[in-house]
């Protein structure tokens, strides 16, 4: 079985993603159409812990599932 990340560890998935896709905390909030401090705070704990609204707003910026997104957010 896969193996879930710790939080310090989904957080710096989180940095590594969005710098694949060139993208800022400040960027993805404005284009997902949600207030910054969401995201920040998001991306301080488990992402299965998100609101589902809040998942689905961003992974329609990217274009992916939101299963594809977690996978890499989440495990290893």
């Amino acid at each position: 079985m896969t193996e879930i990340r710790t939080d310090k560890q989904q957080t710096k998935a989180w940095k590594i993603f969005l710098a694949e896709h060139d993208m800022s905390v400040y960027k993805l909030a404005k284009e997902a159409g949600l207030p910054y401090t969401t995201i920040q705070n998001g991306m301080k704990r488990d992402i299965g812990k998100m609101q589902i609204d809040t998942v689905t707003a961003i992974v329609n910026v990217f274009g992916l599932s939101i299963d594809d997104f977690v996978k890499q957010i989440r495990y290893k």
